[in-house]
């Protein structure tokens, strides 16, 4: 999996049903929302093929459905300093 990219700084990532988005900006890459439960392997393989790592990223859940946050905790597991 990859992110597709919109722009030159906004990505999407295709998790399914639901999507995350990657903005990378000039402070590091910020992920906003992240997905289900078990997204998160995605994620971060989609991440490391964009040459990031999980510590460098800033996570942005745009609401608290499961959908959004699902794989959160998986982030954080990975080395994400991850903070909704």
């Amino acid at each position: 999996m990859h992110f597709l990219q919109i722009t030159p700084r906004l990505s999407m990532l295709t998790l399914g049903m639901v999507h995350c988005y990657l903005f990378e900006g000039t402070y590091g890459p910020i992920l906003i929302d992240c997905g289900n439960p078990g997204d998160g392997p995605k994620i971060l393989a989609a991440l490391v093929h964009r040459k990031h790592r999980p510590a460098d990223l800033r996570i942005v859940a745009t609401h608290l459905h499961i959908d959004h946050v699902g794989a959160l905790s998986e982030l954080q597991a990975a080395g994400s300093p991850a903070a909704v």
